[in-house]
């Protein structure tokens, strides 16, 4: 077995991978500017901006990973977006310095992208063969996916995985849906018709070991087959908490909350049809495929008394 380093590998997503790739035999590493452990794992310092001690754990390593990204889920000011690019561009550049300089390089790369590359697509289906999208989403995965591109690692194979929403507990969007869902606020947002590319957690830790293990290179999608409409995830939502329709909140209600965050309206009414052609045409299989299975599958644990306690 191999070393796997993580970078930005604290959060959410990278504490799940940890848990598989150790679960397999794997050594990992993360790579944290906190130097916040996790369990399973070895924990090396770095400030994601300047080479340094922790060259040396990619030297060698079966696989990089490149989590690194500041929340898009704050106010979108000249500042922040800024900070969001660099959070981004940034690691990924010194990453590939890092494989660069190695004397042995990393077989594997396998950095995070999203689906915001496409813009807002409406009902049009995209896959990774789609150019880039509008929009500063999608100037921010061009920004990001082109350092990984520009990086002359040629021994390393290299993925973009564009990741859509994440379904799963500790998801911060999840979470908010499902929250303002248990107050029975769980209406569409705007018409509802916008589509969202979605992917249960289980299946996204499992698609970046397979990125890992597999022979894939380039852009791949990281969403479920069959992407679901706003209207079909929060019916979906009410459905597994026992929650009755709602109305669904108006557009210009949807622009006024979008406005009070400082997001762009179409972070929250924009339409991304998304596939993963290049994972199923690979033999990828997901094992959640429909968002009502997948969201009973996250919220069945949940008792019913406490079902009962939450609409008293």
């Amino acid at each position: 077995m191999g070393r796997v380093v993580i970078a930005g590998g604290s959060g959410y997503i990278g504490k799940a991978l940890v848990k598989a790739f150790v679960g397999l035999g794997h050594e990992v590493v993360i790579l944290s500017r906190s130097g916040r452990g996790v369990e399973g794992a070895r924990t090396v310092r770095w400030d994601a901006t300047n080479p340094g001690d922790w060259y040396k754990e990619i030297d060698g390593a079966l696989a990089v990973i490149n989590l690194c990204g500041e929340s898009l889920a704050q106010r979108w000011t000249p500042a922040s977006m800024e900070r969001m690019r660099e959070s981004r561009v940034g690691p990924t550049c010194l990453i590939g310095a890092a494989i660069a300089n190695s004397e042995h390089p990393a077989q594997a790369w396998v950095n995070s992208s999203a689906t915001g590359f496409y813009g807002d697509t409406g009902v049009r289906e995209v896959s990774e063969a789609t150019g880039k999208g509008k929009g500063f989403l999608a100037d921010l995965c061009l920004a990001w996916e082109s350092e990984v591109d520009k990086a002359e690692t040629p021994k390393t194979r290299k993925v973009k995985l564009r990741t859509g929403l994440v379904l799963g507990p500790g998801s911060p969007l999840f979470d908010t849906l499902l929250r303002v869902t248990k107050l029975f606020a769980g209406g569409a947002l705007g018409s509802g018709k916008q589509v969202m590319p979605w992917i249960h957690h289980d299946d996204l830790v499992r698609l970046f070991v397979w990125a890992v293990q597999s022979d894939v290179t380039g852009a791949v999608n990281g969403t479920a087959p069959k992407p679901a409409t706003n209207a079909a995830l929060m019916a979906a939502l009410r459905e597994s908490v026992g929650r009755p329709a709602v109305p669904n909140l108006p557009e210009f209600a949807v622009k006024a909350v979008a406005g009070a965050m400082g997001w762009d309206p179409s972070f929250l009414l924009g339409s991304c049809r998304a596939v993963p052609e290049i994972a199923v045409g690979h033999g990828f299989k997901f094992e959640h495929t429909d968002v009502q299975a997948a969201v009973d599958d996250l919220t069945r644990s949940v008792p019913e008394a406490w079902r009962q306690d939450e609409a008293a």
